[in-house]
C-alpha cells in the first residue's frame, strides 16, 4: 500500500513519543489542527504546507519528507528548511494575515434547520487582521436563508469570543443538544431569567433560546471591523 502524507506523520509522531494535540501546540498551531487533519483523511484533506513547514521542526524531519516521502525522513536541524516553492509563482500579498483561523462547523440559518457544531476544524481560513492576535478566534460558515439579506448561505463570518455583547449585535449561539454543540446565528436582543431573545430577518420573527441549554454566545465581526475601518 502507497505511504500516504498522513501515514508519514503518523510515523514521526511515534518516533518523537507525542500525540497530534501536544504536536500542534508544540509548533504553535491550535490544539486540534494535527487530530482534524486526520479527520479529513477519507475525503483527500491534507495540511496547509505552511502548517507543515511549522510542524516539522518538532516531528524532527523535513516538510519535503512529510509532503512526498522523499529526502531523509530525520532531520537534526529541520528548523532551517526552505519550504518548496509552488509550482506557479504568486505576487506577493500586501498585508498579508499572520496567521489562519479555524473553522467549526456550520451555523444554521432556523431553528429547525441547526446543525451540530464538530469539535475539531473543518478547515482553516486566512485571518482578519483584527483577529490575528485573538486568542480563541474562529470562522463559522452559514448555511440557511433565515438570516438574509444580512446573511446568505455560503457566507463566511468571523467571531471574536471575548468582544462585549450589546443589542442589535448579530451572534453565533452554541447550544448542548443530544450530546453535541448546536450552532445558529441571530441578532442579539435581550436576556430573560430563562431565555435568550433573538431576532431573525426571514421570515422576520423572534426566536427564543433556553438559557440552561446555552454553553457560548460569541459577538460576529461587522464587516468595518473585518475591513479594519
Amino acid at each position: 500500500m502507497t505511504e500516504t502524507m498522513h501515514d508519514r506523520l503518523r510515523k514521526r509522531l511515534k518516533a518523537v513519543n507525542m500525540v497530534p494535540n501536544e504536536a500542534s501546540l508544540a509548533a504553535g498551531l491550535s490544539r486540534g489542527y494535527l487530530q482534524s487533519v486526520f479527520n479529513r483523511e477519507k475525503t483527500g484533506g491534507g495540511a496547509n504546507i505552511r502548517e507543515l513547514a511549522k510542524l516539522a521542526p518538532v516531528l524532527k524531519t523535513t516538510v519535503t519528507y512529510l509532503i512526498n516521502g522523499e529526502g531523509p525522513e530525520t532531520a537534526s536541524t529541520p528548523a532551517s528548511e526552505a519550504i518548496p516553492a509552488p509550482v506557479s509563482p504568486q505576487p506577493p500579498v500586501p498585508h498579508a494575515p499572520s496567521r489562519y483561523l479555524p473553522v467549526y462547523g456550520l451555523a444554521a440559518g432556523s431553528v429547525t434547520g441547526m446543525l451540530t457544531m464538530t469539535n475539531d476544524a473543518i478547515e482553516e481560513v486566512p485571518s482578519p487582521e483584527v483577529l490575528a492576535r485573538v486568542r480563541d478566534a474562529y470562522a463559522v460558515i452559514v448555511t440557511g436563508s433565515s438570516m438574509e439579506p444580512r446573511y446568505t448561505a455560503g457566507d463566511y463570518v468571523f467571531v471574536h469570543p471575548h468582544k462585549p455583547i450589546r443589542q442589535g449585535d448579530h451572534v453565533i449561539i452554541q447550544e448542548a443538544r443530544d450530546g453535541g454543540t448546536v450552532v445558529s446565528i441571530k441578532r442579539f436582543e435581550r436576556l430573560t431569567d430563562t431565555h435568550l431573545v433573538t431576532v431573525q430577518y426571514n421570515p422576520p420573527e423572534e426566536v427564543k433560546f433556553p438559557r440552561d441549554q446555552i454553553t457560548a454566545m460569541h459577538r460576529v465581526l461587522t464587516s468595518n471591523e473585518v475591513a479594519g475601518v
